[in-house]
C-alpha cells in the first residue's frame, strides 16, 4: 500500500502536465514557445506555436513570436548560404591561384629552355671560332710564314 501511494500522487502529478502539452490557453502555448525560443530549441518552439496557432488562430503574441522565429531562420539560411558562397569563392580563388602557378612553372620551364637554347648556339659559336683557331693553327704550321730580310738602312 505504501508502494501504491506515490505512484498515485506522481500519476496525480503529472496528469495536469500531460494535459497542458495536448491543450491549454493561449498564454500556455505562447509561454511554452518563448522558453524553448530562449534556450534556443527553435524547432521545438516552431512547433508548438503551431499547435498553438491551430487552436488560437488569431493570437497576436504566438503570431509575433512565429514571425520572429522565422525571421531568425530566414536569417540562418542567408548566414549559411553567405558561408557556403564564400567557401566557394575561397575554393575558385584557390584554383585560381594553383593554375597560375602552373602557368608559371610552365612559363619557367619554357624559359629554362630557351636559355638553353641560347646557351647551347652560344657554345656551338665558341666551339666553332675554336675549331677556326685550331685549323689556322696547323695551317701556319704545315706552311711557315717566310720572314723577309730586312736590310739595315743606316
Amino acid at each position: 500500500m505504501r508502494i501504491r501511494l506515490p505512484i498515485v500522487l506522481s500519476l496525480g502529478l503529472l496528469g495536469p502536465v500531460i494535459g497542458l502539452a495536448q491543450t491549454g490557453t493561449a498564454d500556455d502555448y505562447f509561454n511554452r514557445a518563448a522558453k524553448l525560443y530562449v534556450k534556443e530549441d527553435k524547432l521545438a518552439a516552431l512547433k508548438t506555436l503551431d499547435l498553438g496557432l491551430r487552436q488560437y488562430p488569431g493570437d497576436a503574441r504566438m503570431l509575433k513570436l512565429a514571425d520572429e522565429l522565422l525571421k531568425d531562420q530566414q536569417q540562418q539560411q542567408q548566414q549559411q548560404q553567405q558561408e557556403q558562397q564564400q567557401e566557394k569563392q575561397k575554393e575558385e580563388q584557390g584554383q585560381e591561384q594553383k593554375q597560375q602557378e602552373q602557368q608559371g612553372e610552365e612559363r619557367q620551364e619554357q624559359r629554362t629552355d630557351e636559355m638553353t637554347k641560347q646557351d647551347a648556339e652560344r657554345m656551338l659559336d665558341a666551339l666553332e671560332r675554336k675549331e677556326q683557331d685550331v685549323q689556322e693553327r696547323v695551317r701556319s704550321k704545315m706552311h711557315p710564314s717566310r720572314q723577309a730580310a730586312i736590310d739595315k738602312d743606316w
